[in-house]
Formats: structure tokens, C-alpha cells, sequence
């Protein structure tokens, strides 16, 4: 019989240990599950149709709805904040922000940042004056005066053309 108490007391111990034990995983989880992380992505703040703020200083435009769309099919919380596109990604390079949506794929991006399957396909244009007959390609650039937006994936092929006179905006307006 005192063999028997001897074994009861620990049997009583580790059964309320186990418990407490399994009451506290579940909390955690719970806890877990009711505190998502909420993820942060940066944005154009004038890059209509893709994304902009409008009159009524709302951020509208096909990129937010897609994200938009995307994080309430995967209940995600997310945060979209309008930028300066330079601004955005100094952000990502920063860590301040999880993502940047609508943007270009290039060479150089992709060994810095990792992309998804894209949402629209756009290619690269240059707009010139309707009576400008001579510039087909980027070559034809040469020395000329460009203006782009600063750190567009343009950039990176306007600087490639030799002699070219860069006007960085901030924008594209």
C-alpha cells in the first residue's frame, strides 16, 4: 500500500503537468492565430491606371485591386502606402516595407528581390514628339535629352545608351 501512494503522488504531478502543459500550447496557438502579421506594401503614388491616389486622396488603380483581392482570398492583413517610387524602393532595400507592387522585372532586381507570377505584362516604350522620325531604338537616344522616372526599370537602359542627357523625375507627370 505505501508503494502504491509512492507512485500516486508523481502519477498526480505529471498528469497536471501534462495539462498545464496542453492549456498552454493551445493558448499560444490561439494567441498566434489572433495576432497576424500585417504586411506592408509600397506603392506609386502617381502611376495611373497601375496605382495612384486620386482627388479624394484614396489610393485606387488595377495593382490595388489585385493585391487587394489576393489578400482577401488568403486572408492576409495587409497595408498598401503610397510613395514616391524611389522612396518605395529605398523602403524594401531598408526592410520598412514587406513588398512593392508593380514592379518591372529586370536582371538587377531579380538578384536583390524575389518576384511573383506577374499580374499584367507591359512593354517598354519611348514616347517621342510625332514629327520625330529617327529614334527606333534606344541607340537612337544618343545624345539626346531623356527624362524618366528615377529608378524605373527604364533607368537602367537609358544608361546604357552612350551620351545621353538624363532628366531623373521623381514621377510621371
Amino acid at each position: 500500500l505505501h508503494k502504491k501512494k509512492k507512485l500516486i503522488l508523481p502519477l498526480i504531478i505529471l498528469l497536471f503537468s501534462s495539462i498545464f502543459i496542453c492549456i498552454y500550447i493551445i493558448l499560444m496557438k490561439e494567441k498566434n492565430i489572433n495576432s497576424k502579421k500585417t504586411y506592408r506594401f509600397a506603392g506609386d503614388y502617381y502611376h495611373p491606371p497601375y496605382e495612384y491616389v486620386d482627388n479624394d486622396e484614396s489610393f485606387k488603380g488595377f495593382n490595388i485591386d489585385i493585391i487587394n483581392a489576393v489578400a482577401e482570398v488568403s486572408e492576409l492583413d495587409i497595408e498598401i502606402i503610397p510613395m514616391e517610387w524611389k522612396d518605395a524602393i529605398e523602403a524594401l532595400d531598408n526592410k520598412e516595407i514587406d513588398g512593392i507592387i508593380g514592379m518591372s522585372k529586370s536582371e538587377e532586381r531579380m538578384g536583390k528581390y524575389k518576384f511573383v507570377s506577374p499580374t499584367v505584362i507591359n512593354n517598354q516604350v519611348i514616347f517621342v514628339r510625332k514629327d520625330t522620325v529617327y529614334i527606333n531604338e534606344l541607340k537612337d537616344l544618343s545624345g539626346l535629352k531623356v527624362a524618366y522616372q528615377k529608378n524605373d526599370y527604364n533607368e537602367s537602359l537609358i544608361m546604357t545608351t552612350p551620351d545621353v542627357q538624363v532628366f531623373p523625375k521623381p514621377d510621371q507627370k
